[in-house]
C-alpha cells in the first residue's frame, strides 16, 4: 500500500496503523480495559519511537536530501502522540476523536513525506 520503496519501513506503517485501529477499538468500549490501554499505549510510542529512527537511518543511508526536515517532522508527530496519548485521563469523550485525528496525521505524514522518499529513491534507481 505505502510507497517508501523498502520493504520492512512499509510493513512497518501497516503495523503501526493496526496499533492505532487497536487503540481506538479499546478505548470505544464504555467500561475499557485501562491496563490494557496502557500497555498498548506504551507500545505503541516504543514502536513508533524505533519505526522513526529506522526510516531516518534508511534516509541517510540512501543520501536522501531533505532527511532532516523528514526528521523534524517525525520528532514533531512523536511530541504530539505522547502528550495526547498520556494526557487524557479514563473514560475522557475525547481519547476516540484524538486517536483518530492521530491515525490521520500519521496516515497523512506517509503519503506525504514517505511517499516523497520513495519516489526520489525510484527516481534514482531508473537513473536519467
Amino acid at each position: 500500500m505505502h510507497k517508501f520503496n523498502d520493504q520492512v519501513t512499509d510493513a512497518e506503517h501497516d503495523f503501526i496503523i493496526s496499533k492505532f485501529n487497536d487503540l481506538c477499538e479499546i478505548v470505544a468500549l464504555e467500561d475499557y480495559d485501562q491496563p490494557a490501554r496502557e500497555e498498548l499505549q506504551g507500545l505503541f510510542l516504543h514502536y513508533t519511537s524505533e519505526h522513526f529512527s529506522r526510516e531516518e537511518a534508511v534516509m541517510r543511508a540512501a543520501g536522501y536530501p531533505y532527511q532532516a526536515q523528514h526528521a523534524t517532522a517525525h520528532a514533531n508527530m512523536q511530541d504530539e502522540f505522547g502528550r495526547v496519548l498520556n494526557a487524557m485521563p479514563v473514560g475522557s469523550p475525547n481519547l476516540q476523536a484524538d486517536l483518530v485525528l492521530l491515525r490521520q496525521m500519521f496516515l497523512h505524514h506517509i503519503l506525504t513525506y514517505d511517499e516523497a522518499y520513495g519516489e526520489w529513491l525510484a527516481d534514482g534507481l531508473r537513473g536519467p
